[in-house]
């Protein structure tokens, strides 16, 4: 499956998480409402007086105090009457000194280590006369194949290097002979000879010298090795000599392509007879021991990833099929500075070892990175906030003998799916606008503060009427 297939699968996964959680929300919310309500209901038909009735509506009123009411001299603060509350739903929560540990799991793949994969390549155009034999077995190599640093996997006839090593044989040639005349001359008695003559003997020696090193540097910036280039030595001075013969063997213009690497042969695209040239992948070859992980982060998340220290960027590897036991540990020592703009997640690099060549390429992964607290925040439930618009806002306890709550508007900097964190004590421009502390150790209310909420602003915009 590619990466493409399972991005979109992962993608459309989280999307519909997102929506279950949504709605089991919104579902709780909303039976929260109605049995904040009915409660109410259920206390104003108690309290009800015969006669008391609503000038406007001609409803009977109740005349006890109801369940809230709101603090005169204190702003945003209610008072809970009635202390018999819990059936409607609302508890106290108290902030912990310590937010603890959060755990990140990031959805992921396996696959090759860019490190060390290499394509192979001719390095010069030609047509394949042989492919490499698989170790221990005569059959030539194939996809899943292992092959050793060295290992002969395909040779190349080429018109181009019979061309460049004849190029170098006939310098060598030329070298032969003009050494030959260039004694001869030298050694004859002075006056029969013009100093002439030997000294354009002696020219044509040098130069001779000089095709001979450009040929051979030429060989070398082909990536020719020094066995090679010895090897067409070997073959000026057989045919000088007169024991061979330059199409002895049919094999001057063949050229043997070695493995770069010891690996796994993960990609072959020919087969013997076809036509190659230097721009064509012949083999893909990638070392296994040690596999890249790739995981995803949404954007939310990488500020706390980047503060890890070298030492706490740890993670553990749980494979999709694999059971819990077989967790790898491991590290990841990058994390992207692109942000997917579909996803808003940014990939999180690390590689695992694979001696024993278990792991496949392309295998899902959950990458669990645990997360240290961070002292300037707060964790709350996600139950106590007030969500309004780009604001948030929470119930403290702001006198516990008399049951008085205050709406503060905090500074939320992560949610979660059961948590939320916010930050403990703003800074100055946060401050300007409103927000304010959240401490460990004090009080707020949880579970139906949206309609807590709903009644102080319907008990504050009655006060204020009147």
């Amino acid at each position: 499956m590619s990466n493409g297939t399972s991005a979109k699968r992962s993608r459309w996964l989280r999307f519909g998480l997102a929506m279950v959680v949504i709605g089991a929300l919104a579902g709780v919310a909303f039976w929260n409402r109605v049995a904040l309500k009915d409660a109410w209901d259920q206390h104003l038909q108690a309290n009800r007086i015969d006669g008391a009735t609503s000038p406007n509506a001609g409803v009977t009123r109740p005349t006890k105090r109801p369940l809230f009411e709101v603090v005169p001299d204190k702003h945003d603060t209610i008072r809970l009457i009635d202390r018999d509350v819990s059936s409607l739903g609302i508890h106290i929560h108290t902030i912990n000194s310590d937010p603890p540990p959060n755990k990140l799991r990031l959805p992921g793949t396996l696959t090759l280590d860019p490190n060390r994969f290499v394509r192979v390549h001719s390095r010069f155009p030609g047509e394949v006369r042989r492919v490499g034999t698989a170790s221990g077995t005569n059959r030539p190599l194939r996809f899943g194949d292992t092959v050793v640093l060295g290992q002969l996997l395909v040779r190349i006839w080429s018109k181009d290097v019979g061309e460049k090593k004849s190029e170098l044989v006939d310098a060598l040639s030329k070298v032969h002979f003009d050494k030959i005349i260039l004694d001869r001359l030298n050694s004859v008695k002075g006056g029969v000879v013009t100093e002439r003559a030997i000294n354009d003997a002696e020219r044509n020696y040098q130069g001779d010298l000089v095709a001979v090193a450009k040929a051979e540097r030429t060989l070398r910036s082909w990536n020719f090795t020094e066995d090679e280039i010895a090897a067409v030595h070997q073959e000026a001075k057989d045919l000088l000599a007169g024991t061979a013969s330059i199409n002895d063997d049919g094999h001057w213009a063949e050229m043997d392509v070695l493995a770069a690497q010891a690996g796994v042969i993960v990609e072959k695209n020919f087969n013997v007879g076809d036509i190659v040239d230097t721009t064509q992948d012949l083999y893909k070859i990638a070392d296994l021991d040690r596999l890249q992980v790739l995981a995803n982060a949404f954007e939310e998340d990488l500020p706390l990833l980047r503060r890890l220290s070298p030492e706490e960027q740890n993670w553990t590897l749980q494979l999709k099929s694999e059971s819990l036991d077989t967790a790898i540990t491991g590290k990841f020592d990058q994390i992207g500075m692109i942000v997917d703009p579909s996803m808003h997640t940014s990939v999180v690099m690390g590689y695992v070892d694979n001696p024993k060549k278990n792991l496949a390429i392309g295998q899902f992964i959950t990458a669990t990175i645990e997360i240290p607290g961070d002292s300037t925040q707060v964790v709350i439930p996600v139950s106590a906030v007030i969500e309004e618009g780009a604001t948030s806002a929470v119930f403290v306890e702001s006198n516990a003998e008399l049951r008085e709550y205050t709406r503060r508007r905090v500074a939320v900097t992560r949610r979660g799916r059961t948590q939320i964190h916010v930050l403990s004590e703003p800074n100055a421009t946060q401050l300007e606008r409103g927000i304010q502390p959240l401490r460990p150790g004090e009080r707020i209310l949880i579970d139906s503060v949206v309609e807590l909420e709903a009644e102080l602003n319907d008990l504050s915009s009655s006060a204020a009427k009147h």
